[in-house]
């Protein structure tokens, strides 16, 4: 039996070893990954391996190459170059090196070697290094009549928010129902930070270029989510400061009482061109601006999903509210939005409301299973409804002699200002005379103003049914007409 191992990819979650040589060769003691690896593999009987090269694969075509010299004793005389083995040291592995590009994915460097297997064949990452029993392994394999067997391992935890040192009591004596769930818990922060970069990685391998991310936690870990997301190269746009109306209380005393959860929103690279629904955003806000500082209730009430006897199936469900503003905020309809720590499923109900596609993960059966339920009850809105107001600098231009074409306007009308100051008549060709002022609509306003530019837009006025419109309605108007 051969066993591959894939070893071209760039490792750039050890970039600091990795600019000059393949992840497979960074050294654990004194030898690389890639030789514990096979020593295992030769532990079980496995001695002959195909390598797919990528990235530096010279440097691994190198190392086996000077293998057998390296590692053994000899005498050279270098009056004519000869190179006499005194002792041989090296193991007896019959390897094949390949190069299966810089870029292939794995599937991709399994076809490029398809040619030098011809019988059951395990792989693993050159990375891959683990306690495996490779004999139940394959045994296990050829016992259930597969075409593939995956071997895995349960990641420790997920969050890292803070454990509490006992239980803790309201003033009444009861307990809170805090986070206790084994995926909170990880053994250190370097644990922690591990976990996150491969995580995060995972996610911008397969984000969209012109796609956005956004990452919540509290004091505990978001510093280190912003740390982390921008070593691999993510563009931070905005934190989000989710202050809770109705945080649970500092019943110890001992510190300021939690209020606010912060929110990281970050596009895939500085050039993204990441969807932003500024205007819709503004119409929820009653007309203004949204901030970055968003006032929301925790989910409590019929929001929040319990088990028969009362209590919480989930310690940190999130508001549905607050993930209507992240989903409405970022994302077109129609388009995907991946949850990769599902929970049970505010993101899959608030996506599938808004009219979004989803791809929900979740390791927990008993959240998938609640998530599921919760979702089918979910009803899409209307399709009329979800339209969104777009940005003004989105809409199809509409120049000012298109109302003149579609007789929304006249030549030798009169336009004026709101407050009736300035008249300007309107010519055949679309553009203003004003005394000894002409041009466009902009130009004779900013003229007429002594200003260097004006919105022309909103400055002039028409007189229609005996009241001043602004021409801005006409504009909309004209535009409907053509999107019609």
């Amino acid at each position: 039996m051969k066993a591959v191992i894939l070893a071209g990819g760039y490792g750039t979650r050890l970039s600091e070893e990795t600019m000059n040589q393949p992840k497979p060769m960074v050294t654990i003691g004194d030898r690389p990954i890639i030789w514990h690896i096979m020593k295992i593999f030769e532990h079980h009987g496995i001695t002959d391996f195909i390598v797919c090269c990528g990235y530096k694969g010279y440097v691994l075509k190198e190392y086996f190459a000077n293998y057998y010299l390296h590692n053994s004793d000899f005498s050279i005389d270098l009056k004519d170059a000869t190179i006499d083995i005194v002792s041989r040291k090296s193991e007896s592995w019959k390897i094949t090196l390949v190069d299966t590009g810089k870029e292939t994915q794995t599937g991709g460097r399994l076809k490029r070697i398809k040619s030098h297997i011809n019988d059951t064949f395990i792989m693993t990452y050159g990375d891959g290094v683990s306690d495996v029993n490779i004999k139940d392994l394959v045994k296990y394999h050829k016992s259930h009549g597969k075409y593939a067997t995956v071997t895995s391992v349960q990641p420790p935890g997920r969050f890292g928010a803070i454990q509490l040192n006992g239980d803790l009591e309201r003033p009444d004596q009861t307990k809170v129902d805090g986070v206790k769930e084994s995926w909170d818990k990880f053994k250190s922060i370097s644990d922690y930070d591990n976990y996150t970069k491969q995580w995060m990685s995972s996610a911008r391998r397969i984000l969209k270029p012109n796609g956005s991310i956004w990452v919540i936690g509290s004091y505990h870990n978001i510093f280190r989510l912003g740390y982390i997301l921008q070593d691999l190269g993510f563009w931070l746009l905005n934190d989000v400061i989710w202050r809770k109306v109705n945080p649970m209380p500092n019943f110890r005393g001992r510190r300021f009482t939690n209020a606010h959860e912060t929110l990281i929103w970050a596009s895939k690279t500085k050039t993204s061109k990441y969807t932003f629904n500024y205007e819709a955003m503004k119409s929820l806000n009653g007309d203004l601006q949204m901030r970055s500082d968003w006032s929301l209730p925790i989910c409590t009430g019929d929001e929040r999903l319990k088990s028969k006897d009362g209590k919480k199936i989930h310690p940190t469900q999130k508001p549905e509210n607050l993930l209507n503003r992240v989903i409405m905020s970022s994302s077109k309809i129609d388009d995907v939005v991946l949850d990769p720590f599902f929970g049970t499923g505010t993101t899959g109900a608030v996506a599938k409301r808004l009219g979004r596609a989803f791809i929900g993960i979740e390791q927990d059966a008993k959240y998938a299973l609640e998530a599921e339920k919760r979702i089918s009850k979910v009803e899409k809105i209307d399709t009329n409804d979800l339209i969104q107001t777009p940005r003004k600098i989105a809409e199809p231009r509409i120049p000012f002699g298109h109302l003149l074409e579609q007789g929304l306007i006249n030549p030798g009308e009169l336009l004026q200002d709101s407050r009736s100051r300035w008249t300007a008549k309107i010519r055949a060709d679309g553009s203003l005379i004003s005394e000894d002022k002409k041009g466009s609509i902009h130009s004779v306003g900013a003229d007429l103003q002594g200003l260097q530019a004006c919105n022309g837009w909103t400055f002039w006025h028409i007189k229609r049914s005996g009241k001043l419109i602004p021409i801005d309605s006409l504009r909309h108007a004209a535009r409907a007409v053509n999107q019609a």
